[in-house]
């Protein structure tokens, strides 16, 4: 097996590892905007204490899931230790000095199983190592947030000297709410990441846009928001 064979064959294997660590996130996520964007659920806390007692609990418990599972998916740090991580897949086909190897391309394409399928993914994959690039640029700006987010919800200070009394208080972070939005443009690019990575590695097409239906739907349900049976 050659060296590029043996990179292949590793990165598609970690995706397959990858590709439930996402599952877990898009499922926790869905269960989550609810709280946040539908104004029915939001109505319904709204006129009842207990149930938002209730309730809150809950929406912090997605939020922490969401954060740390966001995390495990981008993050790899660790030299001794291999973390199926986009940081980890994406960067093979990243350009080196300004150029793409266009070796890579071309033997992926192999990998599909006919000659039309292969000019097809070879038509197109320029195209999506493109869409793969800038996508990861914008989740590299979008990391720091994304670790602020684990630091300031899930650890590690809770309070704080106030340097006038020398008396301890509580640390003001931002609500939910508030991190909502960075939450969910970061999952949108960790999705978008997944498919054009599932295209390059040769698992064709991941039918995310039906997976979103199903656990959206799901989420729903279990909010009350939708009969069952619909």
């Amino acid at each position: 097996m050659t060296p590029l064979d043996q990179q292949i064959s590793e990165s598609r294997d970690l995706f397959k590892h990858l590709i439930h660590r996402y599952a877990w996130l898009a499922n926790t996520f869905a269960l989550l905007a609810p709280m946040v964007k539908d104004e029915r659920l939001k109505d319904r806390f709204s006129k009842s204490k207990e149930l938002w007692s209730a309730a809150s609990p809950v929406a912090r418990a997605l939020f922490n899931s969401c954060v740390v599972d966001a995390c495990t998916l981008v993050l790899d740090n660790e030299q001794e230790k291999i973390n199926p991580s986009l940081r980890r897949l994406v960067k093979p086909f990243l350009p080196q000095h300004g150029r793409r190897d266009p070796k890579l391309l071309d033997r992926l394409a192999t990998l599909y199983p006919n000659n039309e399928a292969c000019r097809l993914f070879r038509e197109q994959a320029e195209q999506w190592v493109q869409y793969l690039t800038e996508d990861w640029g914008q989740l590299k700006k979008s990391i720091p947030k994304l670790e602020q987010m684990r630091h300031e919800w899930i650890s590690h200070y809770e309070v704080e000297r106030d340097p006038v009394t020398q008396q301890f208080r509580d640390i003001e972070w931002s609500t939910l709410t508030e991190l909502y939005p960075d939450l969910d443009e970061v999952f949108q690019i960790i999705t978008r990441l997944v498919m054009y990575l599932a295209r390059l590695l040769a698992y064709g097409e991941i039918k995310i846009q039906k997976f979103e239906r199903q656990i959206n739907r799901q989420a729903e349900i279990f909010w009350g928001l939708r009969n069952a049976k619909a």
